[in-house]
């Protein structure tokens, strides 16, 4: 059995992409102590082993970074920019 089975080069990217996003939210979350970003990093991190369909990742993706960013915005107090 091939080491990523049946996965195309461009999922491998696209969760690559996702997970390293990820795992840099996440690093900036703890520094910043910024729990909204902290969260979504580790969502993120763990988003590529879930979905694995290249749109469903980057729609998912998508809206972990938009929720991670609204949600620290709102409930931080850095108000609507």
């Amino acid at each position: 059995m091939p080491l990523f089975g049946s996965m195309s080069p461009l999922q491998i990217a696209v969760g690559l992409f996702v997970g390293l996003l990820g795992m840099a939210m996440f690093v900036y979350g703890k520094k910043a102590e910024r729990p909204a970003i902290l969260v979504a990093g580790l969502a993120l991190c763990v988003l590529p082993m879930l979905a694995h369909g290249v749109l469903a990742q980057l729609g998912l993706a998508a809206a972990c970074v938009v929720g991670g960013v609204g949600l620290g915005r709102v409930f931080e107090g850095g108000g609507v920019a």
